[in-house]
């Protein structure tokens, strides 16, 4: 996926079509991609697909705003990063696939796997259970 519309297109359609959802994120970063706006009319697509998301996130005032509205909607919980833990992309894992989606550069990765999907979503959860809740 290359550009802004397809990215937004990605998020739409695909990642945020319905389920769990567990991943890292820099709001900050994605906030460079797409407007306050754009962000927050995915956060309520989120909600109307019934989205469970568990994200770990760069805190930053747009990873706290992003939360303040997540949290009103009961979309899942979050936990933020150690600040010395900057990832640069987001990684997001959902049913059997693998979405690494570079906000700075505009281009996104999915990956239809099982097993890269199974051992991502170890690592992140790994991630998870190290980190207290935010």
């Amino acid at each position: 996926y290359e550009g802004k519309k397809a990215i937004l297109g990605l998020y739409e359609k695909e990642i945020f079509s319905g389920g769990e959802i567990i991943g890292v994120v820099s709001m900050k970063d994605v906030r460079s991609m797409i407007s306050r706006d754009e962000q927050m009319g995915l956060v309520h697509t989120m909600k109307a697909n019934d989205i469970h998301i568990r994200d770990l996130l760069e805190d930053s005032p747009e990873a706290r705003e992003y939360l303040q509205e997540k949290n009103r909607l009961q979309l899942g919980d979050s936990k933020f990063l150690p600040d010395d833990i900057q990832f640069g992309v987001d990684i997001l894992v959902y049913d059997r696939i693998v979405a690494m989606i570079s906000p700075k550069t505009l281009i996104a990765v999915v990956i239809e796997d099982v097993a890269i999907s199974n051992a991502q979503r170890q690592f992140l959860e790994f991630l998870w259970k190290s980190i207290p809740l935010s």
